[in-house]
């Protein structure tokens, strides 16, 4: 069985649609009911199309295009097809995802002024910790109106240039909260 909708307005005439071609059901919560759309794949175009066929809340049994079943029955082939398009868009996706992050490193580094490899020694001293992007931001000044920020920034630099530095990372806690944004206090 594939997606079956009924008219109410002509006599509950059922309407059998995309036989072999639904993929999957998905539930989504609209408000104060539930949402049912049928995934369809369309092998010939490659296109997935999603159609909404259901609610379950009182007003839906009024609506003439509400009312309706649906169970997966897409072929083997199809099936096959459809997991190789999201196989294919998850990579697409992924690559876009390091595109970018590649893009962002690449400004970042030109901002600092720091080599590929002092950037590079710099994010795994932090692996991925917000903190890390206190200090890009620090290394991204030129002027500074505080003598204690420029010297911060000459310690980074320092750490950076050492072959085998003595800690792990170029500034102390404290330090590091010196770096932290202002954000003013909110009250709710």
């Amino acid at each position: 069985m594939a997606l079956i909708l009924k008219n109410a307005k002509t006599n509950n005439e059922e309407v059998v649609l995309h036989e072999g071609k639904v993929v999957g059901i998905e539930y989504r919560p609209g408000g104060y009911c539930y949402n049912y759309y049928a995934i369809v794949y369309h092998k010939e175009e490659d296109r997935i199309e999603e159609i909404h066929y259901e609610r379950d809340d009182y007003e839906s049994y009024n609506m003439s295009w509400c009312d309706g079943t649906c169970k997966v029955d897409a072929t083997e082939d199809v099936m096959s097809a459809y997991k190789a398009r999201l196989l294919r868009d998850e990579r697409h996706n992924m690559a876009e995802k390091l595109y970018k992050e590649y893009l962002d490193r690449h400004d970042a580094i030109k901002m600092t002024r720091l080599s590929f490899g002092e950037y590079m020694k710099l994010a795994n001293a932090y692996n991925g910790d917000a903190k890390f992007e206190w200090i890009v931001a620090l290394l991204c000044v030129k002027n500074f109106r505080s003598e204690f920020r420029k010297k911060l920034s000459e310690q980074v630099r320092s750490w950076l240039k050492e072959l085998t530095p003595k800690f792990n990372r170029p500034l102390s806690p404290k330090q590091l909260e010196c770096l932290r944004p202002y954000t003013p206090y909110r009250r709710f």
